[in-house]
Parts: structure tokens; sequence; C-alpha cells
């Protein structure tokens, strides 16, 4: 995903960006309650949307094939667009060019070359008016649901990627769903623990369900398809969302502060949930229940990522003899016509232990008669009687169960060795340090698949997440814990070079009551000449030195606490700096920005950059 960078315009001011760091001993800054927080408000905007794609050595295929699919107008409770002015365009024209319309409702125009050119490009553009409207919801549908329509029925089955059939999955949906009397209340406890525990990765090594359900890690895709295993499993129709994100920020006003969330510009897999009285209603598995932002485009729908391949993809035969195979650069460009967002948060400690944004809902059952040949159905009658139950609704915040099991503790990457590496004298690696490495995001993709000398390219889900980290306009901060004393060597940052010059410098400081505070320690300064501008985002390694001769020592050692690690500028330098959705290392409301000048950090991220801490343990 290309980043929009702002002009860098010459100054001399130092910036801070705060990294995290958690040791596998425990949650040392989490924060101890949950999260679910309330939103309310609307968001409304005309976006114009345009898709570049170029294939080259096309000419190495006896015949060659590409296709996108057309973006429909949607509406939710919750999420609406509408779609106009579609335009595609091949260069040079196919062929032969098809429109059809798939089982699951998408239409796929496919252009199809038999004597291919050297080069072929398409080129998409078309204008969205999206709008994310956040009142309160309100549902009577009961768990198990009741009444689904034939359209619905086909998103109960399981798939390749989405394994209802397992039998860790079905165990674990029950556990999750028992004693839930409302659809909402059973899809809202998946959700929160899929929250909790699966860490985003980009790339995993695999997209299924079971992988996230064994390794606690995967990328979007992998949140869709374990949200709709669950879902399914018991019952409750999931279809998955193939679409496309955009990478302009919005705010929410959250307890005196301001929540901004920012996603990457590029595709996004998200899913819809059926309810009875609600019909599709959209959630991101990584961050929201019951809607999705208007930063986000619909394109395809379909049982999992698997179906849902037609957007973008490539097909050929290869021509006997030739070695070479067609390859792919993908741009994508997006821009706000108008931009209206006016949304206010409000936490309840009723939720998951990271952040889950959701609307005010009001459930509860207005259906007594549940069929006793329903498994799902007569365990929720047993354990029903143990658990607390709806007095007919339930409101703001909804009500929990003490049949819901507890949750595991979110996972770190800290390293395989753990707990060993907090022995005295023990090197550590720490921080949060998944990320896709020397990776062209415009050129990359996965091998293709071959099936009956058939060979396919599908749309990749490889997004370039970075804030551009030295702009004058803005500061950002995250806050990292010490369980133990230790000395410190250096700190990296995944950063990426566009142009620009001068002098980059980390600085760590003191936590001071949630903030940063007083100057601890200054890295050694590096030249921004010696970072490479070659595609891609590495580490930059700052090293940690004392200069003040009358410390008398020649290494830092941090006691245990909370520290901020800022970066610092001279010159005009255009950075990005890499960064993961959610918080996968650091506590929820550590991360905060602030405006240039300005003493008061009232923002919150809600994401975390890519950083490493190394060090000796004291």
């Amino acid at each position: 995903m290309p980043s929009r960078l702002f002009p860098a315009l010459p100054h001399r001011l130092a910036f801070m960006v705060i990294m995290a760091v958690l040791l596998a001993c425990g949650t040392a800054g989490k924060d101890a309650h949950a999260r679910n927080v309330r939103v309310r408000g609307n968001m409304d905007s005309l976006i114009s949307f345009e898709l570049s794609k170029t294939v080259i050595d096309t000419d190495a295929a006896s015949t060659f094939h590409l296709s996108f699919v057309v973006p429909k107008s949607y509406s939710s409770p919750t999420f609406s667009q509408v779609v106009h002015d579609f335009n595609l365009q091949f260069t040079p024209q196919p062929d032969k060019q098809t429109t059809y319309t798939d089982n699951r409702g998408n239409e796929i125009v496919e252009g199809q070359w038999n004597t291919p050119p050297s080069a072929v490009t398409a080129q998409v553009r078309f204008k969205a008016a999206n709008t994310t409207k956040l009142g309160t919801l309100r549902s009577t549908a009961p768990f198990p649901v009741v009444n689904i329509p034939r359209e619905a029925v086909d998103y109960l089955f399981g798939s390749e990627q989405v394994q209802t059939d397992d039998l860790r999955i079905r165990d674990l949906a029950r556990e999750l769903t028992t004693g839930a009397q409302t659809q909402y209340d059973a899809v809202q406890r998946i959700c929160e623990w899929i929250v909790d525990n699966v860490r985003y990765v980009n790339p995993p090594q695999r997209f299924d369900a079971l992988f996230s359900l064994d390794t606690g890690t995967g990328n979007c895709q992998n949140f869709s398809h374990l949200a709709a295993a669950l879902m399914r499993t018991v019952g409750i129709p999931v279809r998955v969302v193939n679409g496309i994100t955009l990478d302009e920020p919005y705010d929410i006003a959250l307890s005196g502060d301001v929540m901004r969330t920012r996603m990457g510009l590029g595709r996004h897999s998200w899913i819809e949930v059926w309810f009875p009285d609600l019909g599709w209603t959209p959630y991101n598995p990584q961050s929201t229940a019951m809607f999705i932002a208007n930063r986000f485009i619909r394109i395809e729908v379909g049982l999992d990522n698997r179906e849902t391949v037609n957007d973008s993809k490539v097909k050929w035969i290869t021509r006997r003899g030739s070695t070479r195979r067609p390859n792919v650069q993908e741009v994508f460009a997006s821009e706000f016509g108008s931009d209206s967002v006016s949304l206010t948060g409000k936490e309840y400690a009723d939720g998951p232990l990271k952040r889950l944004m959701l609307p005010v809902v009001e459930a509860g059952t207005t259906v007594a008669a549940i069929p006793d040949s329903d498994p799902p159905a007569q365990e929720g009658r047993k354990t029903g009687q143990k658990a607390r139950r709806h007095a007919g609704k339930t409101t703001e915040p909804y009500a929990t169960y003490p049949a819901k099991p507890p949750r595991s503790k979110p996972r770190t990457t800290t390293g395989k060795a753990g707990k060993t590496q907090l022995k005295k004298g023990a090197a550590v690696a720490l921080g949060n340090m998944d990320f896709p490495q020397n990776i062209d995001f415009s050129t990359y993709s996965d091998a293709p698949e071959t099936l009956n000398g058939v060979m396919t390219l599908n749309r990749n889900f490889m997004v370039e997440t970075a804030e551009y980290a030295t702009t004058r306009l803005r500061q950002y901060a995250q806050v990292f814990t010490l369980p133990r004393a230790l000395s410190l060597k250096d700190i990296s940052l995944a950063l990426h070079r566009y142009g620009g010059g001068g002098s980059l410098w980390i600085d760590l400081m003191e936590d001071d009551a949630g903030k940063p505070g007083e100057l601890v320690a200054t890295s050694e300064i590096i030249p921004v000449s010696g970072i490479s501008m070659r595609p891609g985002y590495r580490w930059v390694t700052f090293p940690f030195k004392l200069h003040t001769a009358s410390l008398g020592q020649n290494t830092l050692t941090l006691k245990s606490g909370n520290y901020w690690i800022g970066l610092g500028y001279t010159g005009d330098p255009v950075i990005n700096w890499f960064f993961t959705y959610g918080k996968p290392v650091g506590p929820e409301g550590g991360t905060r920005f602030r405006d240039a000048l300005l003493s008061d950090w009232g923002g919150a991220l809600s994401y975390e950059f890519n950083y490493r801490v190394r060090g000796v343990v004291r």
C-alpha cells in the first residue's frame, strides 16, 4: 500500500515516537479492566477511487485473462455505500470481454487476450458515497438462531478455509456461546475472544481458521475465517467480504481524549453476520462489531477468501517453451471530495482485554420455543438456568454471563526463550517485531497456483501500514514497560526513507503519569543519507551509549518501570514508520499523539509501531 506523503519543508524540530515493550513474564502495563468502546455519531464521505494494474511479460502466455468485480451499492443497519461512475479500461483492448454474475451475486468483468502483448494495463475508477451511522441498535433475535431464509443458509456451511467440521472449532464455539440467549450476545462473545487471542501478523504462513486457532496469529483473512468458522458452527450465517480500506484517518472523542484510527490503503477482508431482524450486519473482527468505518469499500462476497477471488485475478496458460511468467504491479489511489466525521465513544468494563468498538445495542428475546432436537439449544437451556438471564432486553452495557469462559492471556512477541530471557545476564530482544521486511508492496504477489495447466495469481492482502513520522505537524508516542532492570544496547525502528536529508536519533524519556516526562538519554545520531531508499521497510538501529563522563559508565541501565522512546530529527527527512493493526504487544491506552508545539498528549492511536529493543537483563 503506497502511503500518502505530505511535502517535507526545511525545519529543525525534534519529534517523539514512542514504542511499547512487554516481557513474556506477564502483562505489566496492560490495563486491568475490559474495553468495550460504544460509539455514537456519523461519518459521511464522497470518495474518488482509482486502481492501476499493470501486468508485464504477458507475451509469455498463449492466452491471458484479467478480471475485476464491479462494486455494488449496499446498505446495512450501520454502513452504506452508493457507487456511481464505475469505469474499467483495458489497454490494449482484449480480444474478448465478458460480463457475468456468479452464484453469490458478484458482477464480474473479464478480459481475454488470445495473442497477448508484452504488457496489459487495467484502470478501475469509480466514486462512492459512503456513510456510517451509529445510533442505538435494537435486536430481538434469539440464540440459537431460528427461521433462517434460503439466501442465508449457504453461509452456514464450512469450507477449505472455514473448517466448521473441526472438533476444536466446534468445542470452542459452543464453550464461548453456552448460556447466551440472544444472537447479539453469542456473536459478541466470539468477537471478544478473537480480539484477545489473535495477534495480527502479515504475511501469515496460512490463511485458514485453524491456523489462527493453533498459532494465535493471522492477517485479516485469518480473522475473518476464524470468526466465520466459530459463528457458523453454532448456526449463525456469516459471509466473507473482500474490499479496499482507505488510509484516511478518523477521530473518536473518547473520555477527554481523541482516539485516532487508521487503516492501510489496500485490500482487506471482513465479515457480515445475518440477523433475522437486522439483516446482514458488518463486522471487522480485528477491531469493530456491528459496524465498519466508511473508509471501507465493499467489493466481493462469498463463503471464504478461496471463493472471493475474481477481483483483480490474473489467469494464463504458459506459452510452450517459455521460461517467463507474467509479473504484476498494482497501485491504489483515493481522494476525499468531502469528509464529515462526528464520533464520540465511551469505554465500558464489560468486554475484552483489548479494545473492541461497537454501537450502543439493546438486545432481548421474544422467542421462547426452541426445538428440543437442536443440540446447541439443549445446551443453552441447561446452562442458562445457572447463568444470568436477560429480563426482556439488555441495555448498555449488555449483560455478561458466568458461563463465559475465561480469557486467554494475549500473546506477545518476546522470542521463543520466554521467561528464561529474564535471567540476570541474559541478552534479550523485545518489542513488536513482526512486519514484512524488504517487501515492495506495489509488486508483491504470492506464488501462482496451477490447475490443469492454467496458472492463476489472485489479489494479495499485503498492505503497507505506515505513518509519515517526520512531519512537523504531529508527534507520536507509545509507552513501554520493563518488569526488570535492563542494560540498554540499542533500539531499532522499522523505517523506510522516501527522500530528504538531515539526521535522526532516539530520545529515551521517563514516564510522567502516563505521558512522556524527563529525558533519560539520547541515542547516537544517524545521518538520513545512510538509510536506504530501496523499496521496503527494514530495521534502522540506534545504539545507546552514555556520553556524560561524570556518570562513570559506558552503558545505560534502566530500572524496572515505564519509559517512552522518541524519534528526533533535523533537516527535512521523509521517513515512514511501519505499524501493526491493533496492539499486539503494548497496552491499549499507551499509544498517543499531539500536535506540534503542544504539551498535551491528548490523542490516542489504535495501532502500534514496529520496533525492537535489545539489551542485557540486570
